[in-house]
């Protein structure tokens, strides 16, 4: 059912309902089965100090208190203080407590016992979130739909809309059963994760909603109003976008990067509907609505000023900056930061954001603690494992270079000229030709339905590197080192672009592989076939303009076509449920510390943490020669 939906025509407001609903269902049985096996109902590990003995948690009676402590209790004005913010996270515990546990019970204290209903909210939030990520997947797939609105795009944009709906369900699925994001979704203190995610992606939505408002051709202020009310419209869904997003950063800090994502996507999709660059990617003449830079300044100057705004309200409400206290943290916790030799901290830090990309594309080894000795620092240039560093810089090097439309930079930014408008430019002129031969003799260059097939997948990855280095930097330790070496619910906002890029490759890589329509060329803009150049109403129109014989049109046969999105489902099929699996097996692991320790001793035999605690574990069985030992 849910298929046919994905290959639905019409864009009615019941189809789109019923498509949310659809991928919400699919969202909650995917939930469902990878986190219901065993629901933890304890307090585990960093749960005890956020919750179980944070008095602004436990008091009974509110305290305004809670806005001027840091995340676990204490005053942000101390010397020891973590300087974490997160207000709203903590006004979530004491709602839960309120909600769920009955005043005898917070009396008493009792409550403390059980933890099972704030890990069903975590689930209920990681629902959410899936949900929204469904949302904004099919808005990056929006940067490839080159030129909204145009009539001789229709068929492009059908194409287009559905790959884009079937990457985006893809990509909702494997985030919801990833296994990198169990730790963030089970663990109690990761509500701080969860509520940041949900509130930055609903924000992501507003704020992409009025881009597209302000940049869609064309914007006409009529006697009626409409293009003033339009404007109006754009600046609201702004603004609650951007209050969004300020409530998620006062939800977990790393939330801050939504921000700059966000005026990154505005840039991105300025790129994609400018004049120029559609002339050239979507076969259009010159005259196509080219839209003006002022209102991508503008909202990149709005999300500039909230972003200074915060920094400077953060340097006044915790005294510190960007620093999360550095004399709370020790050497035990982040090895990298103690490290005499500048050289041996660089080459640590770049293997760490190598472990960090290896735990989304192979989840075997998780853990709970990567302290000190878990991850062994890198002395030398000729360690082996520096190849893992610089082959994810290569590689994301390679992605930036090969997806951000350059000439269409320069256009924009210096006036210089890029084929792309010497061809819109040149067809333009040629428009009341009445050859089709000589039409086509006089554009040499590729098809327009084959440059716009590549730019189908080329904006999105490049957005998709944005999103990732962007929420990944206050992880990195280069902005400013923090209390931990690697922690994997920082990877639960940047997996969304992970599963993103992976449904699109498997979407265009593999399933649709030199098949036409949206995939053509296996997602890679090469030279189009003549069934896709005639299939696409644009195109041949544009080669064919003044020309008295219609081209004929063919479109792939249908088998052929469910063929291939059968392909590329059955593929995902297995990814996801490999991802269950183990996302059950990581469960169970939570289920309480002593389990808990165990699975993280074998992932790290030498981490200090890991063998206090787990020596904490032996001693509560009497195995004292063991726990000795360790």
């Amino acid at each position: 059912m849910l298929l046919l939906l994905l290959r639905q025509r019409a864009c009615t407001t019941m189809h789109c309902v019923l498509l949310v609903l659809g991928t919400s269902v699919c969202v909650v049985a995917v939930v469902a089965l990878s986190y219901f096996s065993n629901v933890p109902t304890t307090f585990t590990f960093d749960d005890n100090f956020a919750v179980t003995t944070n008095g602004d948690v436990t008091s009974v009676n509110y305290s305004s208190a809670l806005w001027t402590n840091d995340f676990w209790g204490s005053s942000l004005q101390r010397n020891d203080s973590h300087k974490s913010y997160r207000p709203l996270t903590i006004l979530s515990f004491r709602l839960t407590k309120a909600l769920w546990y009955s005043p005898q019970q917070v009396q008493s204290g009792n409550w403390t016992e059980d933890a099972t209903p704030f890990h069903l909210e975590n689930f209920a939030l990681h629902v959410l979130i899936a949900v929204l990520v469904f949302d904004c997947a099919r808005a990056v797939h929006g940067l490839g739909r080159i030129v909204p609105g145009e009539e001789g795009g229709r068929g492009h944009q059908y194409r287009h809309a559905t790959s884009g709906t079937h990457i985006a369900l893809a990509a909702t699925l494997l985030y919801s059963a990833h296994p990198a994001n169990t730790e963030a979704v089970v663990s109690v203190v990761g509500r701080s994760d969860l509520l940041g995610a949900a509130l930055a992606l609903l924000g992501f939505c507003c704020v992409e909603r009025a881009v597209r408002r302000l940049l869609s051709p064309p914007l006409v202020v009529s006697t009626r109003g409409r293009g003033c009310s339009k404007v109006s419209a754009a600046v609201l869904q702004l603004a609650i976008g951007v209050v969004l997003t300020v409530a998620a950063i006062l939800c977990k800090e790393t939330s801050f990067m939504m921000l700059p994502v966000m005026a990154g996507y505005a840039v991105l999709y300025f790129l994609a509907t400018t004049g120029d660059a559609s002339a050239g990617l979507a076969g259009r003449p010159s005259r196509t609505h080219r839209p003006s830079m002022i209102p991508v300044v503008l909202v990149v100057a709005f999300l500039a000023a909230t972003s200074v705004g915060y920094l400077m309200f953060r340097h006044w409400i915790t005294g510190a900056g960007l620093s999360v206290g550095n004399l709370v943290f020790r050497r035990t916790e982040n090895p990298m930061a103690f490290a005499p030799s500048f050289v041996t901290r660089m080459l640590s830090k770049a293997h760490v954001h190598a472990v960090y990309v290896g735990k989304l594309l192979w989840p075997a080894q998780l853990s709970v603690d990567y302290s000190m000795d878990c991850i062994p620092l890198i002395d030398e240039v000729s360690d082996w494992r520096n190849i893992r560093a610089a082959t994810l810089y290569a590689s994301t090097a390679v992605a930036i270079a090969t997806t951000v439309p350059w000439r269409v930079v320069l256009r924009v930014v210096i006036g210089c000229p890029s084929r792309s408008s010497s061809f819109a430019s040149e067809t333009t002129s040629h428009e009341d030709t009445n050859s089709t031969a000589d039409s086509a003799t006089r554009h040499p260059h590729p098809p327009p339905r084959a440059v716009a097939s590549s730019f189908n997948w080329r904006l999105p990855v490049a957005f998709c590197v944005v999103w990732y280095i962007g929420f990944s930097l206050p992880a990195s330790n280069i902005i400013a080192d923090i209390g931990t070496c690697v922690a994997e619910r920082l990877l639960y906002v940047p997996n969304v672009a992970f599963c993103y890029l992976v449904a699109q490759a498997l979407y265009y890589g593999v399933a649709h592989r030199g098949v036409g329509g949206d995939g053509g060329g296996g997602g890679g803009g090469g030279a189009a076939t003549d069934n896709v150049a005639a299939d696409d109403a644009s195109a041949s129109s544009l080669l064919l303009s003044s020309s008295s014989v219609s081209p004929p049109r063919q479109r792939r046969g249908l088998l052929q076509s469910w063929g291939s999105d059968m392909v590329f489902w059955a593929i995902v099929g297995v990814i996801l449920g490999a991802y269950a699996l183990r996302t059950r097996v990581r469960c169970r692991d939570w289920a309480d510390e002593e389990s808990l320790f165990t699975a993280a001793f074998d992932v790290c035999p030498r981490s200090i943490k890991v063998l206090q605690n787990y020596g904490t574990v032996q001693r509560r069985y009497e195995n004292y020669s063991y726990a000795l030992e360790l």
